[in-house]
């Protein structure tokens, strides 16, 4: 009966879908010298972030950011979110959206809670490699409303396979 089943599959032409894109992403990048902002915590900072991907066009994944702020305290952040692609992700110019936790690592700092757009392009440099610019802009809603920034990170790359 198994045979026969796999055999119909065979004839019948029927194979798993398979994705033009690749599956996964994994980027890195920094904002040192290009924040803009209003009651931010950072002077300098960075991300690590992976993305899967659900569909030619749609990903969903996480960053995990560090960063030293204005009093020379570090802190870090982490931000799940997806990001919607037009065209082929190794060249494929993008928007998304992320949830925003950061925490200062001093005593009594509270934990800000905010949301993120970002937009940008990627440029294919190698084979499964890509130069990823993108702006973004966060707000926060906790611990006060009034506080934002704006980012050019012109300093990002992601490998996809």
């Amino acid at each position: 009966m198994k045979a026969r089943f796999l055999a119909l599959i065979a004839v019948s032409g029927l194979t798993a879908p398979a994705f033009a894109a690749p599956q996964h992403e994994l980027t890195g990048s920094t904002a040192a010298a290009f924040s803009f902002a209003k009651g931010s915590l950072w002077n300098f900072g960075g991300d690590v972030g992976y993305d899967y991907t659900l569909s030619d066009e749609i990903q969903v994944g996480a960053e995990v950011g560090f960063g030293k702020a204005k009093g020379g305290e570090f802190g870090w952040s982490f931000a799940p979110g997806f990001t919607y692609n037009i065209g082929a992700i190794p060249e494929a110019i993008f928007v998304g959206a992320h949830f925003q936790i950061e925490k200062v690592a001093v005593a009594g700092a509270d934990t800000a809670f905010g949301f993120d757009v970002h937009a940008g392009k990627r440029f294919e440099i190698a084979s499964g490699i890509s130069w990823k610019p993108y702006v973004k802009y966060t707000m926060y809603f906790k611990p006060s409303p009034s506080t934002w920034v704006f980012d050019i990170v012109p300093v990002s790359l992601s490998v996809h396979w």
